[in-house]
């Protein structure tokens, strides 16, 4: 009885080998494994995820906003001529002609009062790709710059055109009065100084400021 057992259980065992050797053995990865003993069950080849469409999500849109500084760091520092973009219309055209999610009309021919239109009060903090919209112009101020970088502390550095260029202006929207904090610039001068100024004119980004607005979400 116990020698049928055994003859029984060899069979068993040679059958299950053969087996094994008809199964391709794969990795992790899903390719071929080296021939050679197997200890063990296979591991499984882990399913795929599906690629996450970033800019389809409307609170974050990374792919967009990461588009939108490649675009600004191209025209920063460049004088209004040639073929940087030649005002504010332009500006917005080519850093969010192609990216707003809530349409403007007349696209890049749109006027800058028609983004503007366009665009909704932010919320809360400001974002890369906001407007900051400001409340005077004339003697320097730009009627509006793009949020191009936003720090920890609330300061917040933005595109416009200034004294015939391209600029990179900071404004910090809890401190709007405060010029530097420690050595660091915390607002701009964006309004240019004149002999005849009034008593406690503003010159300050953050003085000046109306609000922030998005296209972006």
């Amino acid at each position: 009885m116990h020698h049928m057992s055994r003859i029984v259980l060899t069979i068993c065992l040679l059958a299950g080998s053969l087996g094994a050797c008809g199964r391709p053995q794969v990795t992790l990865d899903g390719r071929p494994a080296a021939a050679g003993h197997r200890r063990g069950p296979l591991p499984l080849t882990p399913t795929s995820e599906a690629a996450v469409d970033l800019d389809a999500d409307p609170d974050l849109a990374v792919g967009r906003r990461a588009l939108l500084i490649r675009n600004a760091a191209a025209i920063e520092g460049r004088s209004l001529s040639g073929d940087a973009p030649k005002d504010e219309r332009a500006m917005l055209a080519t850093l969010l002609g192609d990216l707003a999610l809530t349409s403007v009309p007349a696209g890049r021919d749109a006027a800058v009062e028609d983004w503007l239109a366009a665009a909704r009060p932010r919320r809360g903090t400001p974002r890369v790709g906001d407007l900051a919209v400001f409340k005077a112009t004339g003697d320097g101020v730009p009627r509006v710059a793009v949020v191009v970088e936003r720090h920890r502390d609330g300061l917040v550095e933005a595109v416009c055109a200034s004294r015939a260029a391209w600029r990179r202006i900071r404004l910090h929207p809890e401190r709007r009065s405060v010029r530097r904090d420690d050595g660091r610039i915390l607002n701009t001068f964006i309004r240019i100084r004149r002999t005849d100024d009034p008593p406690r004119q503003q010159y300050l980004a953050g003085q000046l400021l109306e609000g922030f607005y998005t296209l972006l979400d």
